[in-house]
């Protein structure tokens, strides 16, 4: 008799290899973390751009050491060794209310603590505190890196279970932005970033209809001009597969449309 498990040969919702990497290219920040996350301050022979191989330098201390601003980059058993490397965060507002949702650091490379940052002297002659940043070297870079760069921990992912279903709650809400580099339509297995995450009750595996934003025309053929408001059409469905407190990813899985920032999206 033979025993095995199902889990590798089950039927997945989504392909593992089309969202793994969307679970590590994003990570939403508030703005404390992401100003004071420890940054890149230079390189070896005075690059300003780093690929993979590359040695160079970050401090997790700002300012006066003496005002402790930041957290140092120390090596230790109880010190996180690996770091992510990401771009500065683009700020996600509300489509309707402008509030602020978050930062959304883009993931460009990885790199590993060599050795930890210290403090020469706090109050020297200069009046400049003198310092020795801590040494990272490279271990991946998806796009070239650049000082002033940031390093956060990276959270470990385990491989993703998605069980398709609609939302306990009724749940209705907008497209922040299509993810990627000045992306304006998103297509089938493109990402879509949501103004509403777990506190208004979205989970992953939830499946919402997208809806085209209201549009408003001018009846061309009335001589009065009237405004006409045309309704909302539904042209495809989404999954829900990362959440933040508020703000959502979710997975294209078909459309009739481009969908794009602005569109509605309900329980389907």
């Amino acid at each position: 008799m033979r025993v095995e498990t199902l889990d590798n040969d089950a039927i997945e919702a989504i392909p593992a290899a089309i969202i793994e990497p969307f679970l590590r290219d994003s990570l939403l920040v508030d703005a404390d973390t992401h100003t004071n996350a420890p940054r890149i301050v230079a390189a070896q022979d005075s690059r300003v751009l780093l690929s993979k191989g590359d040695r160079a330098y970050a401090r997790g201390l700002y300012g006066d050491p003496g005002g402790k601003a930041g957290t140092p980059l120390l090596l230790g058993q109880d010190q996180t060794q690996s770091f992510g490397i990401y771009r500065h965060a683009v700020a996600l507002r509300d489509p309707q209310t402008q509030a602020l949702l978050g930062h959304e650091a883009q993931f460009i490379g990885q790199a590993r603590l060599v050795r930890g940052e210290s403090v020469v002297s706090a109050n020297p002659p200069t009046g400049r505190p003198e310092v020795v940043p801590a040494t990272i070297d490279i271990t991946v870079s998806k796009e070239e890196i650049r000082i002033g760069d940031r390093l956060l921990p990276q959270a470990l992912h385990e491989r993703p279970r998605f069980f398709p279903r609609a939302p306990e709650v009724v749940v209705h809400g907008q497209v922040i932005k299509v993810h990627g580099h000045d992306a304006r339509y998103a297509g089938q297995h493109q990402v879509l970033v949501l103004n509403r995450g777990r506190i208004d009750g979205l989970e992953p595996g939830h499946v919402l209809a997208l809806r085209k934003h209201t549009v408003t025309s001018i009846d061309r053929t009335d001589p009065s001009q009237a405004l006409m408001q045309l309704p909302s059409e539904h042209y495809g469905v989404m999954m829900v597969f990362r959440t933040f407190d508020k703000v959502s990813y979710a997975l294209v899985m078909n459309v009739t449309d481009g969908a794009q920032a602005g569109d509605h999206f309900s329980p389907p």
